[in-house]
């Protein structure tokens, strides 16, 4: 049902079906055909959906193949799919490219592929993804992506640790954009009350609400 004899149509239709299956051990020939299908026009590629399909696989094996896709595609919405699958993988093998999509110059950055990377690092986590997070609260504000900045403080309710209450803090009571501020109080509140030492920490930012920073 995949082969090029069929018409895009029907091969569509069994990407479809195959991500409601989640076939055991299918990811590996899934790449494969990514590989193939992205030396074709787009108008006759399954590319798309075949990302997707890895995504849903969550085979870390598919990684190298989407951060190619990532790296070499020159389609925007083709590398913002690569990039959400390499988040639902979670691999930690994912990290380095997903934090160079935020480390390339402002002048080539596509915002939204930047702020699904954010989000990305943050389902993969580890601690330099934990880093990458807190960083972006204040990097992302020159080239004003805010959905870069809300992504990184909802990422940081569930990557973050009790050091990353205070850049939280700060861009809670600093941030331009209302949508980022609320959830960096929310991240702020559950990383303070998730801590060992929740009370103390809990306590210390009520006492910094009012306090200039």
């Amino acid at each position: 049902m995949l082969g090029d004899a069929q018409p895009r149509a029907v091969r569509e239709a069994a990407i479809v079906a195959l991500k409601g299956l989640k076939p055991k051990g299918f990811a590996p020939a899934a790449a494969a055909m990514l590989e193939a299908e992205m030396k074709k026009p787009a108008a006759e590629s399954v590319a798309g959906g075949l990302v997707e399909l890895l995504g849903a696989l969550r085979d870390p094996e598919a990684v190298k193949t989407l951060v190619r896709v990532l790296q070499e595609s020159q389609d925007k919405n083709l590398r913002f799919r690569a990039v959400r699958s390499l988040g639902e993988i979670g691999h930690e093998s994912a990290v380095e490219a997903l934090v160079a999509e935020l480390d390339r110059p402002a002048a080539q950055q596509e915002k939204d592929v930047v702020a699904e990377a954010v989000s990305a690092l943050a389902r993969v986590g580890g601690e330099e993804a934990r880093k990458r997070l807190e960083s972006a609260l204040v990097e992302f504000l020159a080239n004003d992506n805010k959905k870069a900045r809300e992504n990184a403080a909802r990422g940081l309710a569930k990557l973050g640790t009790v050091d990353s209450v205070s850049p939280l803090i700060k861009c809670a009571k600093t941030d331009p954009d209302p949508a980022v501020r609320k959830e960096a109080w929310a991240s702020a509140f559950a990383l303070a009350d998730a801590a060992t030492s929740r009370f103390a920490a809990l306590e210390d930012l009520l006492s910094r609400i009012d306090r200039p920073e």
